[in-house]
């Protein structure tokens, strides 16, 4: 699989929505976004108009964490902030570490969640869209999860204690839970929050 280092957007960092770029190459600035005046199109974000300090303190230890590599910490310190504030921003930034990590599966699953939950800076959208057509050939994501079984095993997944995204999981499950699911859900959402 050929990742996009310099074409596909970097980790959405926190305070302003800006995009940060990978670290190779030449030290390049970060792109800021400019508010657009125009209605949001369909996928485009929205941005955001307040930040809770305790999600931003763990997005920018985890956007240092990427940079030096280090995928699996900075995913759990992503999931970590998305537990906090449900913020889609979270899921496009594991979607970028899964992408990275050459993980086509969870990378395509996450930029779908991101661009369905508008966690995508506006100008981005194009770039990630494009990125997910080529991760979903890859790695036959579509019609992979069509099948209901499929989707019972990855909500199981984000329900583990590894992971405790319940409401991602509740949404995978919607209008297919079963009561043992029920169960597991709110067994996840009462610890949802635990260290």
């Amino acid at each position: 699989m050929v990742l996009l280092a310099g074409l596909l957007p970097g980790l959405w960092s926190v305070g302003t929505a800006r995009a940060q770029q990978p670290a190779p190459a030449a030290a390049a600035q970060p792109a800021v976004a400019k508010p657009n005046p125009q209605p949001a199109q369909p996928g485009a974000a929205k941005l955001p108009t307040a930040i809770n300090p305790q999600t931003a303190a763990l997005a920018e230890k985890a956007i240092g964490l990427a940079q030096k590599d280090q995928y699996e910490e900075a995913l759990k310190l992503f999931r970590d902030a998305y537990r906090i504030d449900r913020n889609p921003r979270w899921l496009y930034n594991v979607g970028v570490l899964y992408d990275r990590m050459a993980n086509c599966d969870e990378a395509a699953f996450f930029y779908r969640a991101a661009l369905f939950g508008q966690g995508v800076l506006p100008q981005d959208v194009d770039l990630v869209d494009n990125r997910l057509g080529v991760l979903q050939e890859e790695c036959n994501f579509r019609e992979r999860h069509k099948q209901v079984a499929d989707r019972h095993a990855r909500a199981a997944r984000y329900m583990s204690p590894e992971f405790r995204l319940c409401a991602l999981a509740e949404s995978i499950l919607t209008g297919i839970i079963t009561p043992a699911e029920r169960q597991l859900l709110a067994t996840c959402r009462a610890t949802e929050n635990a260290p």
